[in-house]
């Protein structure tokens, strides 16, 4: 992709945030953020700094282009914002990678409650190292991925990108190194160790292993404890059958209604993959 096209996107990416539900001064911050990281990225390639001081916050990363990508879906388009009456609220945060969408919400609401999920070590540290350096209160963490079991899975990383935004369960979602981690059940999760506390928001991008997750919640009848979910779907991984309108069924038949964005640059070339954003809210 040009230089051209990557300036049109990320303007395309401004006007997001210029309709986005922050006041005018938070636009403003971000705008100058994003143009800082924009700059960094694509026009200073010797840079060779893992860190970013913002006013509010710091970021430690591991390639400035993985947090580009991940500073303009959370930051510049605003992907994960919800409002909330609640001023302190509960939010699961699965795929946490290095905890930039932590570091939104805590930004969005200093006085959340947020539990992380990252599975992969070397991330996970760095996660925890974002979180630390911040000084966050009530943001607890686990070194695991999220599923629909206790115990152990695979997971597969590529060993040559740390901090790899498309790692997964799912072999054909990232065709590399293989290592073994810890699973959670998120049903379990919420049933044992938050006693079934009603969630403000469920924040979910797991590279396709969404639905082991979401049909235990369905098979529990857990839909109920959430009051938003913002979903990252993997539409056409591999060779399995779309589950996307069975999902989408089993979502309404408990109450919620949605929101899909999607891109799609290829429409007509069948089978070809497709991540999805998915907005579930209560009627």
């Amino acid at each position: 992709m040009g230089k051209i096209d990557i300036l049109f996107r990320a303007i395309n990416d401004v006007a997001h945030l210029q309709a986005s539900s922050l006041n005018k001064k938070n636009i403003k911050k971000i705008k100058k953020y994003f143009r800082k990281v924009f700059f960094k990225t694509y026009f200073l390639k010797f840079l060779t700094s893992d860190t970013e001081n913002f006013k509010e916050f710091k970021v430690s990363f591991y390639n400035y282009k993985d947090f580009y990508f991940l500073f303009k879906d959370i930051f510049a388009r605003q992907e994960y914002y919800f409002y909330s009456s609640n001023s302190k609220p509960l939010i699961i945060d699965c795929g946490a990678n290095i905890g930039l969408a932590t570091i939104y919400f805590k930004w969005l609401y200093p006085d959340s409650e947020i539990h992380a999920f990252e599975p992969d070590l070397d991330t996970f540290k760095k996660l925890k190292s974002n979180v630390e350096m911040n000084n966050y209160k009530d943001v607890y963490l686990y070194n695991a991925a999220v599923s629909d079991f206790n115990g152990k899975l695979d997971f597969y990383i590529d060993k040559s990108r740390p901090g790899s935004l498309v790692m997964s369960t799912i072999y054909d979602r990232l065709p590399k190194d293989k290592i073994e981690v810890e699973s959670i059940s998120l049903s379990d999760f919420i049933e044992n160790k938050l006693n079934n506390r009603k969630i403000d928001l469920l924040k979910m991008d797991i590279e396709g292993a969404e639905h082991h997750v979401l049909n235990k919640l369905i098979e529990k009848q857990q839909l109920n404890q959430f009051n938003e979910i913002i979903l990252e779907y993997h539409h056409n991984i591999g060779n399995d059958d779309s589950k996307l309108g069975k999902l989408l069924i089993e979502f309404e038949k408990s109450g919620f209604k949605y929101q899909i964005e999607a891109e799609n640059y290829n429409l007509y070339q069948k089978n070809h993959f497709q991540d999805l954003l998915i907005y579930f809210y209560s009627k």
